[in-house]
């Protein structure tokens, strides 16, 4: 016994399901799936144990094996934090067969005192597990909804460049602002430049006071005139961004819900609520996402475009957007006036004035260095 409990100590860390009784909002996603995964590794050294013992002892059966399939599947699902509600249905699952297992081999074979002392214990330690793991799925629900993070490309224009400008035009009809970046940055506009210089701060308070998110926002990049931020979403006061979106018949509807289970324990509603108010506003996030592009270009002024990308998406965009920087320097080191394409090899004339022969070959690594020499320019033009 005395083994079995250092084992348990070991395994499962109380710090944390302590915090999760007593104060689960402070628990982080990845708390909760460390929770998870502890539960599991504790479930599967007994399924071990249990499956050893029946095959020493020839009485294997289909529990022995389901008490080590089961955590291992959820074991498993609880590397992923976007599988981690998951997770805990797993485990709700397997305890629901192996007690209805038990109580259908009470009522077959009769219950003896041996036979109900054993199922009382089986069952009050069940239930201890079903309460702590109600709350940890609730919470696991609410930050897997309610956690997001996603990119806002921010691209300050050229607003004297008539060219830009019609560009800007059609780009913002196609939905796209990679043709806008440019090397060259010229910030005309005092509302750019202050967007351009504070850009963390601007879109952390905005996002806070307009849609009552807590995010974390990180610039990621800066070049020419492209500005890559990361806003990685720490918590959202749910009911303010519910009132700030004008969902008021879906607060009522909540309200209405809660109302039914006001006889139940006060951490119970907390919870319920919680979990409802955070699937509502999962809904609402993308939109908002959406909806702070045109409010940051309100922001920045006329010449200021945002794009909002995915974690999956961005890398395309900005694999794009780099394209579009590289190709206008080496236009620039050549003193042409259109760019190279992605697929044009440069061979630098070694003559000071940057001059170039351009020859079409598969390649994107593209360099020019301008290095003086004696060759007349006229020789390469």
């Amino acid at each position: 016994m005395a083994s079995r409990m250092s084992v348990v100590k070991r395994v499962i860390h109380w710090d944390l399901v302590h915090k999760l009784i007593k104060c689960p909002e402070q628990l982080n996603l990845q708390e909760l799936l460390g929770l998870c995964t502890q539960f599991f590794a504790l479930q599967t050294v007994i399924g071990v144990v249990s499956f050893a013992h029946s095959m020493f002892t020839r009485s294997l059966s289909l529990a022995a094996c389901e008490q080590i399939a089961f955590p291992l599947a959820g074991l498993y699902w609880a590397q992923d934090e976007r599988r981690g509600p998951r997770d805990v249905r797993w485990w709700a699952a397997f305890w629901l067969i192996s007690s209805l297992r038990g109580f259908v081999r009470v009522a077959v074979t009769g219950i003896g005192l041996q036979v109900f002392v054993a199922m009382a214990f089986t069952s009050m330690l069940y239930f201890t597990q079903w309460c702590i793991l109600a709350r940890l799925w609730c919470w696991l629900h609410i930050r897997n909804a309610t956690t997001a993070q996603f990119y806002l490309n921010v691209v300050i224009e050229n607003s004297k460049d008539a060219q830009q400008s019609r560009a800007r035009d059609q780009l913002r009809q196609a939905g796209s602002v990679v043709d806008l970046v440019t090397s060259s940055l010229v910030l005309d506009s005092e509302d750019a430049a202050t967007l351009f210089q504070n850009v963390e701060a601007i879109i952390a308070q905005h996002i806070r006071d307009k849609a009552g998110i807590s995010a974390t926002v990180r610039k990621e990049l800066q070049r020419g005139n492209l500005v890559v931020v990361l806003v990685a979403v720490k918590s959202i006061d749910a009911r303010k961004m519910l009132q700030l979106a004008g969902a008021q018949e879906k607060l009522k509807r909540i309200d209405m819900c809660l109302h039914l289970i006001k006889g139940f324990p006060a951490w119970i509603k907390s919870d319920a609520e919680n979990v409802l108010l955070s699937h509502v506003a999962a809904g609402l996030l993308e939109n908002v996402s959406k909806e702070m592009v045109g409010q940051i270009c309100q922001l920045g002024g006329a010449d200021v475009d945002v794009e909002v990308k995915s974690k999956d998406a961005e890398p395309a965009f900005l694999v794009a957007a780099m394209k579009q920087l590289d190709n206008e320097e080496i236009a620039i080191g050549q003193g042409r006036s259109t760019p190279a394409t992605a697929a044009d090899e440069v061979w630098p004339c070694f003559c000071g004035h940057a001059h170039a022969r351009i020859r079409n070959v598969p390649t994107t690594q593209l360099t020019v260095q301008q290095v003086t020499c004696s060759l007349s320019p006229q020789q390469f033009l």
